[in-house]
């Protein structure tokens, strides 16, 4: 079964181009931060997924088959929540922060480091497309919709998912955003940003949350901050 392809009819890359001007990699972990406690979570897992995943390769999930950044909360999305999220890109709504909803906060600050964020929770997964080269390539969409139904389909793209809590087997009662990390090819004139979000700079979120622990004191929810690697052997290291 294929995904449900939606639209959002504005011109996405000169849309993002102006979002993403506001936010660096500095900031990224912040507003998941601050995300996942407006959503009421009490836990936030990053993990820097350093695997790449060669049963992806000569598919349409090829672009998203390399290093990641997963961001894991214990909130779930809600209808409106996914609403949230799909609306985000309308010129109307860039500046008016009680429309973009719980999550949607913060979000596009995502695309500082990736082309393709997903996101997972409640039994559907979202895969925005907005540079239309992967799932939505020769189609006037933007992005994907996966239902529970229909992941049957896409076992091998979900199993990327697993590094950051997902177990097919149990109720999945968290959310996940999988941020794909963007390469640097040889020619580099990417449409959106030349930046790329290396592993060192991960290990400089590490060390300044270690620094700075007590400043989750002053969120209202969130209590709990882990920050992890998985290495290309899969073996997990707790930073």
């Amino acid at each position: 079964m294929k995904p449900v392809l939606g639209n959002i009819t504005i011109n996405h890359v000169n849309h993002l181009r102006e979002l993403i001007k506001n936010y660096t990699t500095d900031t990224i972990l912040k507003e998941y931060i601050q995300n996942a406690d407006d959503a009421g979570a009490t836990e936030l897992i990053v993990t820097y997924d350093k695997q790449t995943y060669p049963e992806l390769f000569g598919s349409q999930f090829e672009d998203v088959a390399y290093p990641s950044l997963l961001l894991t909360n214990n909130a779930k999305f809600n209808d409106s929540d996914f609403e949230s999220i799909l609306e985000l890109h309308a010129e109307n709504k860039i500046e008016d922060s009680y429309s973009t909803g719980r999550f949607g906060l913060g979000f596009r600050s995502s695309y500082s480091i990736t082309d393709y964020p997903s996101i997972f929770s409640s039994n559907r997964i979202i895969w925005l497309d907005d540079l239309q080269k992967t799932i939505c390539k020769g189609t006037s969409s933007t992005y994907g919709m996966w239902y529970e139904e229909s992941f049957s389909n896409i076992d091998e793209w979900l199993n990327t998912f697993k590094t950051a809590g997902y177990d097919e087997s149990v109720p999945f009662e968290k959310t996940i955003f999988r941020l794909p990390i963007r390469r640097k090819e040889k020619d580099f004139n990417h449409p959106l940003s030349t930046e790329v979000f290396s592993f060192d700079k991960f290990l400089i979120w590490c060390d300044e949350w270690r620094d700075n622990a007590r400043d989750l004191l002053f969120l209202r929810n969130l209590n709990k901050l882990v920050l992890q690697e998985i290495q290309e052997d899969g073996k997990t290291i707790i930073h």
